[in-house]
């Protein structure tokens, strides 16, 4: 028999649920408009995981007989795991004028590979870049590449150069002074804007137009002259400054440069009614994060609940939801636990819009530490030596992990990057940071305060907020590639009108002769994907209509642009004449056998073979050249070039001028046109007089100047010929074993003389190696960096002799 509950219990029931109710107002739900937003952060990141590239170079500085050996090092940007989603990285290295003078593509393996550049000796001297990203990192754009610069000297260069290339290096050496010279201030308000009537923090940012920072002082003063505070700036062009406007006021900077110079800048109006986070650190474990607002009472917006939400990487930390109706104003967040990097502070309204923004980076030094020992610090010349290496993490733990290691020449040793400071914080900001390996060397209450200008004057970069909280879903352009993949699209010769269900065939030369077949899809687009194939391999594509007819044209994707617009040209060689092989042009030796017979051998020829005398391989002593008509200039005997006109000499004109026929890739193209070609673009060019242009006929009268592209634009219709890049086989790193050779009468000369780009720690954090030291005494610095297996970075740096 079922039981009725007593009047007792049901009193009792109605109170617990009073209880409850009462309660669920106590702890109100979150808000679903904030929820919203988390929603969409989380969801961004699982579509579009983002990576970070990190090359660690043998050293910083290298002379035009070395090579340059790197590991690359592949991440996720959230996690610092290695990154197994692609196996390709692209290599680019770039020349003082900023075209890219070699590419390499490496093969990726579970995050990691390795590679090297040689230069030969007629190469620029200057500073030069080498730039490295996957092709789903070209979805973000080249903000997110890794970059590096680094001098290259060439004792020869002077040898080599030419009139032309002494008036270039003049004329570029006038332009860097005056872009050292010119320099601009920016104050950047804590937060967005500076709020009238209230205490703010201002930061300072001077650079010059090369990007370099300025160490600047000054004065505040308001619209009467009176003087209100003063300011100055490190020597990276950083600093910091508390103010408080008044309303209806104007401020002006007073700026004083080392030189002496002095110029003014009226400082960013204050608003009358806003609101932005101020943040303060109270200790090392804890910031304090402030709304900031000059609202009167009764006079609040509609809406006065803000949502605060701080981030490391994609991984968020930390939220908090403010009223400005209540008395609480401010929060205390306890950072122990964070990752080191940077926190990024965002506000939002109800609207779902952020307000104001503030990057605070957290420093735990939960980053590894690297321990090297050696038997003795002084070596002697062609000495064995071994060093051991220990890493743990934060607390002591034994670390197993990939590290690179190099020994070189401290004279090329520049400690201004490293993948701790790469990685947790430069790659995750807008703009040139200047030695981000200052900041996590020696910390200390000024590098703290350093590091937080720099926080204040340099924007977090990682994405955009309306793209990440837009319903928008567009999927990414680029892909990543597990093989090699040759893509681009068939159109028709006029208009561009892209052509689908075009049968394209692919063939790859050489000794693999490889044919593959694909059709063209919507918008004319085709591709062939998981190619595997090592260093340069000759590829011909050949598009064809259903009716037989080659009359369309083939358009392949680039994945590198021809220049770096951000590089500026500088050299420490001002030579003043041309050099003395720059001076003449050198004659081929007849007796030699053709040196362009396998290019030859490749290329779509409608003329006979050229012999080695007029033809110009266009190698990376002509990419520094501004155009075609430059490189021809005194390169060929017989021909002068003088703007857009060419004449060769010997021959003659039914037609009363003296212009040559100009072809690129077999087509006939104008003077200016050909002559205004950019060097990059160009593979060689042949000078074709007398006979060897009679096959052109009447046309051809002045001769002819042949111009060979290295994707062949141009090229017959509907067949294009070109050079694939494949995967790039490494070079080995020689390692003399001097036990068995110790007279061997060969000066050994290397400045680095180790290099190892896979160490790998055990289960203990330890590893060792061996080496020899080189024929060339002084300083040297033993270099360790890399990854443990969970994705935390570490360096180290040690000193040695060779006396």
């Amino acid at each position: 028999m079922r039981k009725t509950p007593s009047n007792n219990h049901r009193i009792l029931l109605l109170l617990s649920l009073a209880v409850l109710i009462s309660y669920a107002w106590i702890l109100p739900a979150e808000n679903p408009v904030f929820l919203s937003i988390i929603e969409k952060f989380e969801a961004y990141f699982t579509r579009l995981p983002q990576q970070k590239v990190f090359l660690d170079t043998d050293k910083s500085a290298y002379k035009a007989d070395e090579t340059l050996w790197f590991k690359a090092n592949l991440v996720n940007a959230k996690t610092h795991l290695p990154d197994s989603s692609t196996n390709n990285l692209y290599v680019d290295l770039i020349n003082p004028s900023g075209f890219v003078v070699q590419s390499k593509l490496i093969r990726m393996t579970r995050g990691f590979g390795n590679g090297d550049f040689s230069f030969k000796d007629t190469v620029p001297e200057g500073i030069y870049k080498i730039r490295a990203f996957t092709n789903w990192m070209r979805n973000t754009g080249e903000d997110y590449y890794f970059e590096k610069e680094f001098y290259l000297a060439n004792p020869d260069f002077s040898t080599y150069i030419t009139s032309s290339e002494v008036s270039k290096i003049k004329r570029e050496s006038k332009k860097y002074h005056k872009k050292e010279s010119s320099f601009d201030v920016q104050f950047l308000p804590e937060g967005g804007h500076l709020l009238a009537n209230k205490d703010n923090v201002l930061g300072i940012k001077a650079i010059n137009d090369l990007g370099h920072g300025i160490a600047v002082k000054g004065e505040i003063l308001d619209s009467k002259g009176n003087l209100i505070t003063e300011f100055s700036s490190s020597e990276f062009g950083l600093g910091s400054v508390h103010f408080r406007p008044e309303q209806d006021q104007k401020y002006t900077a007073i700026i004083q440069t080392p030189d002496s110079r002095s110029f003014k800048k009226e400082l960013p109006e204050a608003i009358l009614k806003g609101l932005v986070v101020h943040v303060k650190r109270i200790n090392k474990d804890e910031i304090s994060a402030k709304l900031l607002h000059n609202f009167m009472p009764g006079d609040f917006p509609a809406n006065t609940r803000y949502f605060l939400l701080g981030h490391i990487r994609g991984n968020i930390v930390y939220r908090y939801e403010f009223d400005l109706s209540e008395a609480l104003d401010s929060v205390t967040i306890s950072t122990s636990d964070f990752p080191t990097g940077i926190l990024h502070l965002t506000l939002f309204n109800l609207y779902s819009q952020p307000v104001s923004e503030r990057l605070v980076f957290i420093n735990n030094k939960d980053f590894l530490n690297i321990h090297m020992e050696t038997a003795k610090n002084s070596l002697s010349p062609r000495e064995k030596a071994m060093v051991k290496i220990s890493v743990s993490d934060k607390k002591g733990n034994p670390v197993e992990g990939s590290f690179s290691v190099s020994i070189a020449n401290a004279e090329d040793i520049k400690d201004d990057q490293n993948i701790v400071s790469n990685l947790l914080l430069d790659s995750d900001l807008k703009g040139k940071i200047e030695n981000p390996a200052y900041y996590f060397s020696n910390w200390n209450p000024q590098k703290e305060k350093e590091l937080d200008d720099l926080m204040l004057t340099n924007g977090w970069s990682r994405f955009s907020w309306p793209v990440v909280l837009s319903d928008n879903r567009i999927p990414p352009k680029f892909e990543n590639e597990h093989g090699i993949s040759i893509s681009g699209k068939i159109t028709r010769e006029l208009f561009d009108i892209p052509l689908r269900d075009i049968k394209v065939t692919m063939s790859i030369l050489n000794e693999f002769n490889d044919v593959f077949t694909t059709r063209s899809r919507e918008k004319g687009i085709f591709s062939f994907d998981n190619l595997d194939y090592s260093d340069t391999v000759s590829v011909s594509i050949e598009a064809v209509r259903a009716s037989g007819r080659h009359n369309l044209v083939i358009y392949l994707d680039e994945k590198t642009d021809s220049q770096d617009k951000n590089m500026h040209y500088q050299t420490k060689v001002k030579p003043k004449k041309r050099g003395e092989k720059g001076r003449y042009v050198e004659l081929p030796d007849p007796s030699a056998d053709d040196p362009y017979a396998e290019q030859n051998s490749r290329l779509y020829r409608i003329h006979q073979e050229p012999t080695a005398s007029n033809v110009i391989i266009v190698d990376e002593k002509y990419q520094a050249y501004a155009n075609v008509g430059e490189i021809i200039q005194g390169r060929i005997a017989g021909v002068n070039v003088s703007g857009n006109h060419v004449n060769i000499r010997g021959n003659s004109s039914y037609y009363g001028n003296t212009d040559p026929l100009f072809l690129v890739d077999g087509m006939p193209v104008d003077a200016e046109y050909a002559l205004g070609m950019n060097p990059m673009d160009v593979e060689r060019i042949e000078v074709l007089k007398g006979n060897d242009a009679a096959i052109y006929g009447s046309r051809a009268a002045n001769g002819v100047i042949a111009i060979y592209t290295k994707r062949g634009k141009f090229m017959k219709k509907g067949i294009l010929d070109f050079e694939m890049l494949g995967y790039a086989t490494p070079k080995e790193y020689y390692k003399p074993k001097y036990e068995y050779r110790a007279d061997d009468p060969y000066e050994d000369d290397r400045r680095t003389i180790f290099w190892m780009p896979y160490l790998l720690t055990d289960s203990d954090g330890r590893t060792s190696f061996e080496f020899y030291t080189s024929d060339i005494k002084g300083p040297y610095v033993i270099k360790v960096e890399g990854l443990s297996d969970s994705g935390i970075p570490g360096f180290g740096y040690m000193q040695m002799e060779v006396k």
